[in-house]
């Protein structure tokens, strides 16, 4: 291990910690894992990621790609080097107004991109609750879906481009292509083309599997996005690389396609006193459409009530529940309904309507708060 931190050391321009701190620091996430790293690389620039993947790949170290580290399922940790590009990597390339979409390094976290988007009328959907420090690699290794991910989607459905640094350093950049283009992708005699053709064995070989086997759930978010290669003339090869988690490459730049900012919708608040009747009962109500549907649990406002920033906030919330359940409609008469309907059940202590602008803000605010 002290020889593979010296050759990083020494052969690395940029900042490589091997400190027992730092490993400390890097070997946990926001989920319940702790992985001690062998060292933790902080690149400023590109070149820094490529030369670190050729020396780890020459020595047979592996790479774990971090971003903010707000993953619950361990995906940035691993007992080898860890890449940090949340440090540096961290500009907003290029904005293309008329084209609706942005170019930016991995580290861009997704509030400071809205920030930048809202005078000019757009935005990136996703709406995650650690957008305040998610960033836009780690969103996209995660496949990350948003509470209004039945109106928007995921990721993968808003990615345009990926440049991506392979495991051996070479940088490859991955978008739509069209069928003839897939075939002249075919031919190259490259890893590029080697990507391609085995991509294509996966789609001729198993086409069938994919289309029958794959879960039918709008927000799946887990292994490969082999779903991507099938049942469509132009495949977005970059949606393979969205809840990859690292495993096939190190984004270094992408590109995102934005969404003119959403008009006002109506917010519905339902608390239930019993948490797997919240979840029936608000899948037979599907049919509505939300645009928005979240969840919080009793831990969550509990805690929401100790704390000094948000107690004085929850004046909307009524009693205990157990759970309370977000709407949010663009069609304010789907919100009636839905009013309606939740106090028919047994279950539901209260159903509301919530407009005050301030009200709906703590509303996400403690959503965002529970996470954390």
């Amino acid at each position: 291990m002290q020889q593979i931190q010296e050759l990083l050391q020494n052969e690395l321009t940029c900042e490589v910690r091997c400190d027992a701190v730092t490993r400390r620091i890097y070997s946990t996430d926001a989920s319940i894992y702790e992985v001690e790293p062998l060292a933790v690389c902080i690149p400023r620039s590109k070149a820094d990621v490529v030369r670190t993947l050729e020396l780890s790949a020459q020595h047979s170290v592996p790479i774990i790609a971090r971003g903010a580290a707000t993953g619950i399922a361990g995906g940035c940790l691993g007992k080898g080097v860890v890449l940090d590009t949340s440090c540096h990597l961290n500009r907003v390339l290029h904005i293309d107004y008329a084209k609706q979409t942005a170019a930016l390094q991995p580290g861009v976290v997704a509030d400071r991109l809205n920030a930048l988007l809202s005078p000019h009328g757009l935005y990136f959907a996703p709406e995650i609750s650690t957008s305040n420090r998610a960033t836009l690699g780690g969103m996209v290794a995660a496949n990350a879906a948003g509470s209004n991910s039945l109106e928007v989607g995921k990721i993968q459905d808003h990615i345009v481009e990926v440049e991506l640094a392979l495991w051996n350093g070479e940088l490859v950049r991955f978008s739509t292509v069209d069928a003839a283009t897939w075939q002249q992708k075919l031919t190259l005699q490259s890893t590029e083309g080697n990507i391609y053709r085995h991509l294509e064995q996966i789609k001729t070989e198993f086409a069938d599997d994919i289309k029958r086997d794959f879960p039918k759930t709008p927000r799946r978010a887990s292994g490969y996005s082999l779903d991507a290669l099938v049942d469509t003339p132009n495949i977005n090869v970059a949606a393979l690389i969205c809840g990859s988690e690292g495993t096939l490459g190190i984004i270094t730049e992408l590109t995102v396609r934005l969404c003119p900012v959403a008009k006002q919708k109506t917010l519905v608040v339902v608390g239930h006193n019993d948490l797997e009747s919240a979840l029936t009962s608000s899948h037979s109500c599907q049919y509505l459409e939300p645009a928005t549907l979240e969840m919080i649990d009793d831990k969550i406002i509990a805690a929401g009530r100790k704390s000094p920033a948000m107690h004085a906030k929850l004046d909307w919330l009524e009693g205990c529940p157990s759970a309370l359940i977000m709407w949010e409609f663009a069609d304010a008469s789907k919100a009636h309904t839905l009013c309606r309907l939740a106090k028919e059940h047994k279950s539901v202590l209260f159903a509301k309507i919530i407009n005050d602008p301030e009200q709906v803000k703590h509303v996400w605010e403690l959503r965002k708060a529970g996470l954390g």
